[in-house]
């Protein structure tokens, strides 16, 4: 976006169903909040004092969650996915909806849109990395 924000269409949406080969699925923002040395020196803080109490402990895991997990800002912007299978690929056509506050249109392959501590995350680098799956043709209309 103008606005230097990430969206990506890689988020659990109960709307989309695959139908006639095609689905249409909306941007979600990406969480890009990096943890720093403050925010890690301020929860080992918490965790030595405040996080004794269950009560603390609790609302700030509710407070985490939400920030990180449940909270998904949806924008505007749209796609339409048509899939077509055959025995050497899957090709699929990429029809976007963009408005004015779209800077660019990339696709670049595994983007996490959901913070799990276990996982890798998202890396603004991914995005100039040129390997291309050659069992999966990416299409724009």
């Amino acid at each position: 976006m103008k606005n230097e924000k990430w969206f990506s269409t890689q988020q659990f949406d109960q709307s989309i169903h695959f139908k006639n080969q095609t689905i249409q699925a909306s941007f979600y923002a990406l969480n890009e909040t990096p943890s720093t040395p403050f925010i890690f020196a301020a929860v080992r803080i918490l965790s030595l004092t405040l996080f004794h109490s269950r009560f603390f402990r609790e609302m700030f895991k509710k407070i985490v969650v939400r920030r990180l997990i449940t909270r998904k800002k949806k924008s505007q912007e749209k796609v339409i996915r048509k899939f077509e299978f055959s025995q050497e690929k899957i090709t699929v056509t990429e029809t976007l909806t963009p408005s004015s506050k779209v800077k660019n249109i990339t696709h670049f392959g595994k983007v996490k849109t959901i913070h799990m501590a276990s996982s890798g995350y998202y890396l603004k680098q991914l995005q100039f990395l040129t390997d291309q799956p050659k069992l999966i043709e990416f299409k724009s209309c």
